[in-house]
């Protein structure tokens, strides 16, 4: 069961691993945002959109960040 009240989740059996990563503030939550109105846990909203996005062409490919247009003023020890 979710720990959020109307919320799925994964059925009990179910295999999962961690997957963690670092993202802007308000890009986490508009993850969480889109979750909630989905009535998912965050968990099982994050295995929906891999599922959707493989349905429909596979995760896509991204370019790298663009490189900071300027070094930072670090001083040699």
């Amino acid at each position: 069961m979710s720990t959020l009240k109307g919320h799925d989740r994964h059925p009990d059996g179910v295999a999962t691993v961690p997957l963690q990563g670092r993202v802007l503030p308000e890009h986490r939550e508009a993850f969480n945002a889109a979750a909630r109105a989905s009535k998912l846990s965050v968990n099982l909203y994050m295995d929906s959109l891999i599922q959707y996005l493989e349905e429909h062409g596979g995760l896509p490919l991204l370019s790298k960040p663009k490189p900071q247009a300027e070094e930072l003023p670090i001083q040699a020890a």
